[in-house]
């Protein structure tokens, strides 16, 4: 009939869609998968299939817990859990137990689960916490710098100066010792 021709012509029609969607997704960069309404692999691009290190026969129709148990009681259950319920997309970064890396997620609501993208921070990561680090030390160097441009008494300076050093490098105590060349010794 001329009805279950239309609908066998848009089934076909959204499998070429689907095809050419998956196609696309296999060349970009990034981790890339999707996962069904039960939790199931459904794709995963060249990316995602060395980040598992399983080829999609062993990993298609496999439960995304299964596969990464330490994602379970994690943000990445409760991210997913949040767009396959509601709707949408979502973003996030995590530090990633499975392959201990940092990664930025976005997750997004698809017709037959979600579709989801890992892009690599680890760089990123690195050189926001050396930039912490270097700030750190500017912020140091600067009370310090004011300290003793204050011109107070030496023992009063380095007194302050000690003070910043443990607040700010978190230490429990601190001190500075200064030698005494008359007595030969540290005071």
């Amino acid at each position: 009939t001329m009805r279950q021709f239309e609908a066998n012509f848009e089934e076909e029609v959204r499998m070429v869609i689907k095809l050419t969607q998956f196609n696309f997704l296999d060349q970009i960069t990034h981790i890339c998968f999707a996962l069904d309404q039960e939790w199931r692999f459904i794709y995963l691009n060249h990316k995602a299939q060395q980040k598992f290190f399983r080829s999609p026969d062993l990993l298609l129709g496999e439960s995304v817990w299964n596969i990464c148990p330490l994602w379970k009681d994690s943000i990445f259950e409760e991210e997913y859990g949040k767009v396959m319920i509601h709707g949408g997309q979502t973003r996030f970064e995590v530090f990633d137990r499975q392959d201990q890396h940092w990664r930025k997620v976005e997750v997004y609501r698809q017709e037959e689960g979600l579709l989801i993208f890992f892009e690599d921070i680890l760089q990123t990561k690195y050189l926001e916490q050396e930039f912490s680090e270097q700030s750190s030390l500017t912020n140091i160097f600067t009370q310090i710098s004011d300290i003793l441009a204050q011109k107070d008494q030496l023992d009063l300076s380095l007194q302050k100066c000690s003070e910043v050093l443990v607040k700010e490098l978190n230490f429990l105590v601190g001190g500075i010792w200064t030698y005494t060349n008359q007595l030969k010794q540290l005071e």
